[in-house]
């Protein structure tokens, strides 16, 4: 995308149109991408080269961009590969700061003492804020100008599992028409979040544990060695080793992986009404309404166990507010 005094022009492609095209005297080659906040987009972000010369933006900046490295601190910037994978890059924490809880912000500082690099793996019941507490690991080292990258290890098929990890080269599978690049690739310096590791299928685990060893791979169907410059964040609803799994759990443990735990909100109550506080504003502002939270509803949320945990606490906020009245905890 091109941006000039106000006017935007697409790049053909093959290389930037001629400027005389739409009556400028010069042109600056940019990409462009959208900013986005935790209830919505936010802004554009285009990045420029000081170089009038028309050579196409992207292949300056690599096969993804760079994830617009410089212009990510500000929010969260996605686009998508040529393959239609959605990818996100995670600058600052990307996270608002009223879910970055004393507790939380205890097990980043514990992430931040362990040795730069070593895998952690991130224990907790569903909804508990796994997925906040990598990115706030993420944010608070000195990855975070880079790319984070999440990876779900369950619920889709291993093929596609193994592709979105490691990638694979033209002609590996009957469906693989051009190279795809994984996440340990595009992750390079920043960070792979592994969603449910206990998930992954069993025939990959020795892949990634060779991955966690030696710190390379391969793409699948192709002989060239990648090196790892990303580091790895796990997560699991697993308390421990469990049945089958043990393999995975045991040579985790032997990799000194360093484990972080984060207790069910209902250990943690005190943190209850700035959650609720918080949803409630955020879907009152999505759905223009204006719900509020009486000191009984209150009261009944604090004395609820919440088996679902901050997801389950989110749904019932948007239930009530989407509702525009109040209705009971389930």
């Amino acid at each position: 995308m091109i941006r000039c005094a106000g006017r935007i022009a697409l790049d053909a492609g093959n290389g930037v149109s001629s400027p005389k095209k739409f009556g400028l005297t010069s042109l600056w080659p940019s990409l462009s991408f959208p900013v986005c906040s935790w209830v919505g987009r936010s802004g554009l972000l285009s990045i420029r080269h000081p170089d009038s010369s028309p050579t196409p933006m992207r292949g300056r900046l690599g096969p993804q961009g760079r994830f617009a490295r410089d212009g990510a601190r500000h929010g969260r910037t996605s686009f998508r590969t040529r393959e239609g994978r959605k990818i996100s890059a995670l600058g600052g924490t990307g996270v608002p700061t009223v879910l970055e809880t004393p507790r939380i912000l205890d097990l980043v500082g514990t992430a931040q003492r362990a040795a730069p690099g070593v895998p952690l793996l991130i224990r907790g019941e569903p909804g508990v804020g796994k997925d906040i507490l990598a990115r706030l690991i993420h944010a608070a080292t000195a990855r975070h100008p880079n790319s984070f990258i999440k990876v779900n290890c369950g619920g889709q098929p291993e093929d596609r599992v193994e592709a979105d990890l490691f990638g694979h080269e033209m002609g590996a599978c009957p469906l693989a028409l051009r190279q795809r690049l994984g996440s340990f690739e595009f992750a390079h310096h920043g960070t792979v979040y592994l969603e449910e590791i206990g998930a992954l299928p069993r025939t990959l685990v020795p892949k990634l544990l060779y991955v966690l060893r030696t710190g390379k791979f391969s793409r699948t169907g192709g002989p060239e060695i990648i090196w790892v410059g990303g580091r790895v964040i796990a997560s699991t609803v697993q308390s421990g080793p469990t049945g089958g799994d043990d393999d995975l759990w045991q040579e985790l443990h032997r990799l000194n992986v360093v484990e972080l735990r984060i207790a069910p909100l209902r250990q943690r109550r005190d943190e209850i009404p700035v959650f609720a506080s918080f949803f409630l504003e955020q879907f009152n502002r999505r759905h223009r309404q204006d719900v509020r939270l009486c000191s009984d509803a209150m009261a009944t949320f604090m004395e609820h166990s919440w088996p679902g945990n901050i997801r389950e606490l989110e749904e019932t906020v948007h239930r009530l507010v989407a509702g525009g009245a109040m209705s009971p905890v389930p």
